[in-house]
């Protein structure tokens, strides 16, 4: 069986999927499902708190702020999305 920490760094990111941040039920529920994951694998919800740093939401958090995914963009958000503007022939 795998440590811990290897297990997660290869599951939790096929669980968040589509993950809404904004709202804790959302982390909630993804944490839910990875504590059933955890166990179908064999490892105790101990071993997972443990390896999650003691936090199974916080960590599911982290991991998705940190991994730079870019969520899309909405009608009446207050930050443009970037342009990227053509370089014109004969400029």
């Amino acid at each position: 069986m795998k440590l811990i920490q290897d297990w997660l760094e290869d599951t939790v990111d096929d669980l968040n999927g589509a993950l809404d941040l904004t709202h804790d039920s959302a982390i909630d529920q993804q944490a839910e499902r990875l504590r059933a994951a955890a166990e179908a694998e064999g490892y105790t919800v101990d071993q997972l708190t443990e390896g999650c740093g003691g936090d199974i939401a916080d960590y599911i958090r982290s991991r998705r702020a940190g991994s730079g995914a870019v969520d899309e963009k909405m009608a009446g958000d207050n930050f443009p999305i970037p342009v990227i503007a053509a370089k014109q022939e004969g400029s």
